[in-house]
């Protein structure tokens, strides 16, 4: 019997000290996520991913620039970050 797909079960023994609750759907960045394993949040995050590279990428000459202090890449790579 699979334990994370089993209708008898509310929760996952991972350890000694920790059980994680098995649960119909939820929310992870805004999106719904439901079932096991669902196509379509498995897309919204790769959709999430791409986005932040793609970001990430613009920030790069600015990021590889030596002219530029670390202290400023630093600032600018935590208020991009958070």
């Amino acid at each position: 019997m699979n334990p994370v797909t089993s209708t008898d079960r509310t929760s996952v023994n991972i350890n000694a000290n920790a059980n994680l609750e098995l649960v119909e759907k939820f929310y992870y960045s805004g999106d719904k996520v439901t079932g096991w394993r669902c196509k379509i949040a498995d897309a919204a995050v790769e959709d999430r991913v791409q986005i932040g590279l793609n970001k990430f990428r613009h920030l790069l000459a600015l990021l590889a620039n030596r002219d530029i202090s670390l202290i400023i890449k630093k600032t600018v790579h935590q208020l991009c970050v958070k």
